[in-house]
């Protein structure tokens, strides 16, 4: 049997789900999970694009308190070994923010930011570094946060060496998905999860949610299901999300200082973004040293957002 649901604008995170007073019974249920061990094909490829100078981090700012944290593994070619995750994402979920960012990004930055406070007379820092596949280049998906407050979803986007002036936020409300529930069941990371299906920005996905945590959330800009997704592909695997560690560890939730950051329409970001990954010579206007013709180097390239 199979049930459509069409799903609206999840509003404001529901004291339900997130208040710590009313959580303590899913905290329960999935509390375990924080002992799950770390056991999609990239589709980056070509140049491998300078990473920014680093981000103002520094300038962090406390938004929110999470004791619900989720891992994801992106584009992994073997689920078991990290060494061929493309990146290691994670979504922090607050009473009243949801942030989803790179957790590899996040621990190169937090490196880099120890070692300037213990050499503080040095005249520059590490350049950041982080794991994954692709970790000496940049990608508009590390590179980017994610954040979900009121019914609205802001991504803030930092771009490559020499592209600092390109550093920009779209806001949108948050995106709706028309899914199809099907019967099928799989388990990812210790739970049962039941499959539903979507088309979302002209690509065909199949995603895995478990009622056992009802949080209408999940990976990136997916949600609306009765239960949390865990693991989410398109049909043609290019791009997948799949949970490797679910905790239960009280943070706090922060976010850098993007006030330098100017606004821009999503369609003009996806614009650019495919602008620089695919001709990144020209945007830098890179030009050969000898006879000062413009370099143009153009990469394969394909984007998670069609339209």
């Amino acid at each position: 049997m199979k049930v459509i649901i069409k799903v609206s604008g999840v509003g404001d995170i529901p004291n339900s789900y997130l208040n710590p007073l009313k959580m303590v019974r899913l905290i329960f249920i999935i509390g375990y999970l924080s002992l799950c061990a770390f056991p999609a094909n990239s589709q980056k490829k070509g140049l491998h694009i300078f990473q920014p100078l680093g981000r103002n981090t520094g300038a962090s700012c406390i938004i929110d308190s999470t004791n619900l944290q989720i891992y994801y593994a992106f584009c992994a070619s073997d689920i078991l070994n990290e060494d061929t995750y493309r990146d290691l994402f994670c979504l922090e979920i607050g009473e009243k923010h949801l942030k989803f960012y790179s957790q590899y990004l996040a621990d190169a930055e937090e490196n880099a930011n120890k070692w300037s406070k213990a050499h503080p007379k040095a005249n520059s820092a590490p350049r950041v570094s982080p794991e994954g596949r692709y970790h000496n280049g940049w990608s508009e998906y590390q590179y980017s946060q994610w954040f979900i407050s009121n019914d609205t979803l802001t991504e803030y986007s930092c771009f490559p060496f020499g592209l600092g002036k390109y550093n920009c936020y779209h806001k949108e409300k948050y995106p709706e998905q028309i899914w199809e529930i099907a019967s099928d069941t799989m388990t990812v990371c210790g739970q049962l999860c039941q499959k539903a299906v979507c088309r979302f920005r002209g690509r065909d996905y199949a995603a895995w949610f478990t009622p056992n945590i009802p949080i209408p959330y999940g990976p990136w800009k997916f949600g609306g299901l009765p239960g949390v997704i865990l693991k989410v592909s398109d049909k043609d695997n290019l791009y997948s999300f799949e949970c490797v560690r679910i905790s239960t560890t009280k943070k706090t939730l922060f976010k850098d200082d993007y006030s330098r950051y100017n606004e821009i329409e999503r369609r003009k970001l996806l614009k650019l973004q495919r602008g620089i990954n695919e001709d990144y010579g020209n945007y830098i206007k890179l030009t050969n040293t000898k006879t000062g013709e413009p370099v143009r180097i153009f990469s394969e390239y394909e984007p998670i957002e069609l339209e």
